[in-house]
């Protein structure tokens, strides 16, 4: 090889290498972020656990708002598509959870 072809070869081994080391750099920045977000639902998982051993606070709340979040949404009456006068039907406007509860008639 002549010293040109050396310095060209030279310059080619650099330029790979380098490509390969933002590629590792970018892989690990992305597996720094998974690691942080999985953290952020283990501690949020965790929260909603100890929620789960309580009592859903008084009123109608949303027990999956209050249990998964720990947000108090009231749960609003909507009537019962099948039947109205036995069943009252009681639904989360935040995460669409739905009761459906006996009126006792």
């Amino acid at each position: 090889m002549t010293p040109i072809e050396n310095e060209q070869e030279r310059r080619e081994v650099i330029r790979r290498i380098e490509h390969r080391y933002q590629e590792a750099h970018a892989k690990r920045l992305k597996a720094e972020a998974e690691v942080v977000q999985a953290r952020q639902e283990e501690a949020a998982l965790l929260n909603a656990q100890r929620r789960a051993q309580l009592p859903i606070p008084p009123g109608d709340i949303c027990p999956e708002c209050w249990v998964m979040h720990g947000d108090e949404h009231p749960l609003r009456p909507v009537p019962h598509p099948h039947d109205a006068r036995h069943i009252d039907r009681w639904l989360c406007n935040v995460c669409r959870h739905v009761e459906d509860r006996e009126t006792g008639l």
